[in-house]
């Protein structure tokens, strides 16, 4: 966003950058107008307005624009037990900055510096709640609390039967969280018995809720795999079946062709 100086901020700033560091600016702009400039407004205004502060070499040895000596003193007297985070609020109140808790983490890598602060509960250290179980409560918490033997009220009975997001009704068939079966293929195996690995029950008609034993038919995935590809589900039940039959006696026909080219193959080696 960007900042409206009044003109008596525009001439105070011109009349206060040459000779004066940032913090100094940042510190004198906050005392004077009560009005808090980052270093990057401060860099904007000296170069948009073609000010030079004049304080590009540094009195202090060592001495840069961003850690000025006087704040690298102040940063390797106070770090024992002070953070990164810590840390930038310091110098910040104390020379006007605007440091972040990044570039208080990186001065401290690069200058290795060593708070001693880890973040971290080292060995040996107590826990505040060790040999306590569980945490205090607030008493009117205890009251909801559930009870042994609790039954949620929106628990569903074992036989109950729901319609999930797959557009399938399904049934409660006991109390863990994977005791739940298709009703169609329930109602399906009670008149036909077990549906075997590699087949599916399928709706003729298409629609997931008529459960009734002539909407319901077993397929092979092979089969089930050619009517979704080749589009030849319809809404009509006697066509359906007529497609499912059709495609199963062209897959029977493929897997005959197939075998016989197998045996065919073989005599010939063993004629060979």
């Amino acid at each position: 966003m960007r900042i409206r100086y009044t003109q008596e901020q525009h001439e105070f700033l011109r009349s206060f950058i040459p000779g004066h560091s940032v913090g100094e600016i940042i510190r004198a702009v906050r005392e004077r107008f009560g009005m808090e400039m980052s270093k990057v407004a401060v860099q904007s205004y000296k170069k948009n307005h073609n000010i030079p502060s004049g304080t590009k070499n540094h009195p202090h040895p060592g001495s840069s624009w961003l850690y000025p000596t006087p704040i690298k003193e102040y940063i390797r007297e106070h770090v024992k037990g002070v953070g990164p985070t810590e840390m930038a609020e310091k110098v910040n109140r104390e020379f006007g900055m605007a440091y972040t808790r990044g570039q208080m983490m990186n001065y401290y890598k690069r200058a290795k510096l060593k708070s001693g602060v880890s973040g971290r509960f080292e060995k040996g250290h107590p826990s505040h709640n060790k040999g306590k179980k569980g945490m205090p409560m607030h008493p009117n918490s205890i009251s909801t609390q559930f009870k042994p033997g609790h039954r949620p009220a929106n628990k569903l009975p074992i036989g109950a039967v729901v319609e999930k997001t797959d557009g399938y009704l399904w049934r409660k068939v006991g109390e863990g969280a994977r005791d739940w079966r298709q009703e169609h293929i329930l109602i399906y195996e009670a008149a036909h018995g077990p549906v075997p690995k590699g087949a599916i029950v399928t709706f003729l008609d298409g629609n997931r809720k008529n459960l009734t034993l002539d909407n319901l038919q077993m397929i092979s995935r092979g089969v089930n795999g050619v009517l979704n590809k080749k589009g030849m589900r319809t809404g009509d039940k006697d066509l359906t079946r007529a497609a499912v039959l059709l495609t199963t006696i062209r897959e029977k026909a493929r897997d005959f062709r197939k075998n016989r080219g197998e045996e065919r193959h073989e005599n010939e080696v063993c004629q060979g």
